[in-house]
């Protein structure tokens, strides 16, 4: 093999692999950023609707109208607030109709 090619190879070789660890650590950083926004921000909205439910005394329905509001700005998760005692207190989530099927993980 000449010279040449060999340098070629070896040159082709190493920034194939450096581009490849570059795209790696920026694919695994970026998926590491989603999750913790995405925790701070469901966190913050747990946080804010537990002090809307158990502090402010809100009512369910107006609640459930902010949600509305909300989720039609930002893709947000629905959350259900129970109590001390594990009873519900709250849900965003739809009333179920009886002929629907749940799966629960």
């Amino acid at each position: 093999m000449k010279i040449a090619t060999r340098t070629a190879l070896i040159y082709s070789i190493l920034t194939a692999g450096i581009l490849f660890l570059f795209a790696y650590v920026l694919y695994f950083v970026s998926e590491k950023n989603r999750e913790d926004e995405f925790n701070d921000r469901l966190g913050y909205k747990v946080i804010w609707r537990s002090e809307f439910i158990f502090d402010a005394r809100i009512s369910d329905e107006k609640i459930r109208e902010l949600h509305q509001r909300n989720q039609k700005l930002l893709n947000e998760a629905d959350i259900s607030v129970y109590n001390s005692k594990k009873e519900l207190t709250f849900t965003d989530l739809p009333p179920l109709k009886s002929n629907e099927n749940i799966w629960i993980k």
